[in-house]
């Protein structure tokens, strides 16, 4: 698998990237109490997840690149669930509400917004963490895998060359008479059966 810009490398890194983190962070919102988007909202949301993957995918991925930008996908991403959930409720008893640039506040029972709650930040904080493990993994089980296939493919390549090509057997060309066979036979043509001895002898 080429690791260049253009490569399939890179561009798994960066869907597998963008898939793991849209579900895990899905999965770490809908958990704290958050609404998931609508279909559209997922769409677009899943377009931003790929850019953020993209980023980190033309490189081999290490944690000091890997987990700034897994934390402000994971921003947008809960500014994005909420902005485009059907309902905009959290179940629990707040609610959620975009104002203006994304700023997201929870109403409490008091009356008084106050910023997402502590909940919230440690399930999408969890959420970095676990993507960034899950994919720094793949990345370097990936990467095994690729040394490994390059040092056996020219093995293999070595082996089916061997099972497939024929072994070359010499063929006499047709009609050719080796000088000693043919003195053999003509020899043969011209004896016949044994001379009587003559009696007394």
């Amino acid at each position: 698998m080429s690791e260049g810009p253009g490569g399939a490398l890179p561009v798994a890194r960066a869907v597998a990237t963008a898939g793991t983190s849209l579900a895990v962070t899905a999965a770490a919102h809908a958990a704290a109490g958050g609404a998931l988007p609508d279909a559209l909202g997922a769409a677009l949301l899943g377009a931003v997840a790929l850019l953020a993957g993209a980023t980190v995918a033309r490189r081999r991925l290490r944690a000091v690149t890997l987990v700034p930008v897994l934390g402000v996908l994971q921003v947008v991403l809960h500014a994005g669930f909420t902005f485009f959930s059907p309902a905009g409720t959290v179940a629990g008893g707040g609610t959620h509400a975009a104002h203006g640039a994304g700023h997201l506040l929870v109403t409490t029972g008091a009356g008084h917004p106050s910023h997402t709650s502590a909940g919230m930040v440690v399930a999408h904080v969890v959420a970095v963490a676990l993507v960034a493990a899950l994919m720094l993994g793949a990345d370097a089980g990936a990467h095994a895998v690729v040394r490994t296939l390059s040092r056996v493919a020219p093995l293999l390549r070595h082996v089916v060359t061997a099972v497939v090509t024929p072994p070359r057997v010499p063929v006499e060309a047709v009609g050719v008479v080796l000088p000693r066979a043919l003195l053999v036979v003509r020899d043969a043509r011209r004896r016949g059966p044994p001379r009587a001895l003559p009696a007394g002898c």
